[in-house]
């Protein structure tokens, strides 16, 4: 279970999906790049946090602390409508030739202080840990080898060699 923010709206599909076009196209003879390692377009996401339940009695209790939490995001949002942009790609990762997630690196108007403090709430709740000092670092998971798949339908891990594409698609 996870906190996110959706973005799976018609047009952000369409420029993911334009995205995922140009890096298969630019990069055919990549390591590890193939069109399994890319995110479901309908489930594109902005992760606030993941969340630990162990139980129906935890989800039972998350669900009302978002429910709680509903009229708080709501005066956010009045006070400040969402914007979203992408603005360039990160990796998680140290070493470029060894990538396993990369993700769009967003510039949000609105929205940071609402995960700010779902963060916090769920966090005193213990339901979610927030292991650094400032903002939650809200980002898009573009592509992840966790995603790839291998004919017994079970996770092949490989990383990708992000060396190789500096330059932006």
């Amino acid at each position: 279970h996870f906190l996110s923010i959706p973005l799976n709206s018609k047009h952000m599909q369409q420029q993911f999906g334009e995205f995922q076009d140009q890096v298969l196209r630019r990069f055919p003879n990549a390591r590890a790049v193939d069109s399994t390692i890319f995110q479901n377009p309908a489930k594109l996401h902005l992760t606030i946090g993941t969340l630990k339940l162990f139980g129906k009695e935890d989800e039972e209790a998350a669900a009302e602390l978002l429910q709680n939490s509903v009229e708080t995001i709501k005066e956010h949002l009045t006070k400040s409508p969402a914007m979203i942009r992408v603005q360039g790609l990160e990796y998680m990762n140290d070493d470029p030739g060894q990538v396993d997630v990369l993700y769009a690196k967003v510039s949000l108007d609105g929205l940071q202080n609402i995960a700010d403090e779902l963060v916090g709430v769920f966090s005193a709740a213990a339901f979610l840990q927030h292991d650094y000092d400032g903002p939650v670092k809200l980002h898009a998971t573009l592509m992840n080898s966790k995603f790839r798949r291998n004919d017994e339908d079970t996770v092949a891990m490989e990383t990708s060699d992000a060396g190789q594409r500096r330059h932006r698609p």
